[in-house]
C-alpha cells in the first residue's frame, strides 16, 4: 500500500482518503511537488491524547500541529515531495509509513484502505466523506496479458467500495467464474467451476487447495483476504484462471461489478481499470 500511495501521487493531483469514514488521513496534491497528509479531527479528548502520544513516537519533526479553523480543533499534518533519487524516495516512503502507523496505532484503523477520492480537492474543513469512490490507476484501454491483469485486478480490489462485488467469468462458459465481495476491510473470494466433475474432481481439489482455496461445496471454493493483502489475492485469482481453469489469457474473461442484486448499479469504472468486456449476465452458484 505504501508503494501504491507513492505511485498514485507521483502521477496525479487531487485527494485520496485512507482509513474509514470517520477516522482517516486526507492526502492531497494540488500542484507542484508537495503532497500533504492531514489527519481527521479526533472525536474525543481521549482520542486526541492517544493520537498525540503516537505522533510523538514518530521521527522527529515529521508531524506538525496546525489550526484548521478558529472554530475547529487542531490536528496534525505532514508532507513529502514527489521526485526521483534515493534520498527523496527514502524520505517519501518514511513519511507514508508513518501515516499508516498513526492510523493504526492512533486511530485504531488496522487495515487502512481507500475510502474516498476527488480529482478536485474539497474545501478545507469538510467534516466527512460524502462517497466511497474508487481511485484511478491510469491503466491503458486494453489489458495486455496475465501480468498486466494481475496489476489491474490488485488495484481494483484495493479500491473496491464496501458492500460491492466483482465477478470475473470465463466468456461463453457455463458457471465458471470467480467472485470477490468486500465487507469492511475484508475481501471474500469464491471460485465456482461446474466442469470439475467425475474423475477430475479429486485432482481439481488438490490444485485448488495448493493455491490456498478452501473447499466448501461441490464445485465451490472459498478464500478470504484483507484489503491490505489485495495484491496477493489478485495473484491467487490469476493463477487459478491460468493453472486450474487453463485459460490462455485474460481476453477470455468478462467482468461485472454489482451490489446485492443483478439489477443494481454497476461499477462503470471497471471497464477501463480491468481492460475487459463487461458481462451482461450475472452468474451465481
Amino acid at each position: 500500500m505504501i508503494s501504491w500511495v507513492s505511485g498514485y501521487f507521483g502521477n496525479y493531483g487531487g485527494a485520496v482518503w485512507l482509513g474509514d469514514r470517520k477516522r482517516f488521513a486526507k492526502i492531497e496534491r494540488t500542484d507542484g511537488v508537495d503532497v500533504y497528509a492531514s489527519l481527521s479531527v479526533p472525536a474525543t479528548a481521549e482520542d486526541t491524547a492517544r493520537i498525540a502520544a503516537v505522533v510523538a513516537e514518530q521521527p522527529e519533526e515529521m508531524w506538525h500541529r496546525y489550526e484548521t479553523d478558529p472554530d475547529i480543533e487542531d490536528t496534525w499534518w505532514t508532507c513529502w515531495q514527489v521526485g526521483e533519487g534515493a534520498a527523496v524516495r527514502a524520505d517519501r516512503d518514511a513519511v507514508i509509513a508513518s501515516v499508516f502507523s498513526v492510523l493504526r496505532a492512533g486511530y485504531g484503523v488496522e487495515y487502512p484502505s481507500v475510502v474516498g477520492w476527488a480529482e478536485i480537492v474539497p474545501m478545507p474543513g469538510d467534516p466527512e466523506l460524502t462517497t466511497c469512490s474508487p481511485s484511478r490507476s491510469g491503466a491503458p484501454a486494453n489489458c495486455t496479458g496475465w501480468d498486466d491483469f494481475e496489476r489491474r485486478l490488485g488495484w481494483v480490489l484495493q479500491t473496491l467500495p464496501e458492500d460491492w462485488a466483482v465477478n470475473l467469468e470465463v466468456s461463453g462458459a457455463q458457471r465458471r467464474y470467480q467472485q470477490i465481495w468486500r465487507s469492511r476491510d475484508v475481501l471474500y473470494a469464491s471460485v465456482f467451476d461446474a466442469t470439475a466433475i467425475g474423475s477430475t474432481s479429486a485432482d481439481h481439489d488438490r490444485e485448488m487447495a495448493g493455491l490456498g482455496w478452501t473447499h466448501r461445496e461441490i464445485h465451490w471454493w472459498k478464500g478470504v483476504a484483507t484489503v491490505a493483502d489485495a495484491g496477493n489475492l489478485s495473484g491467487r485469482i490469476v493463477r487459478t484462471f491460468r493453472e486450474v481453469f487453463a485459460i490462455d489469457g485474460p481476453e477470455a474473461l468478462a467482468h461485472r461489478g454489482f451490489r446485492s442484486m443483478p439489477n443494481a448499479d454497476v461499477l462503470d469504472y471497471l471497464d477501463a481499470e480491468l481492460g475487459l468486456p463487461r458481462s451482461t449476465v450475472l452468474t451465481r452458484p
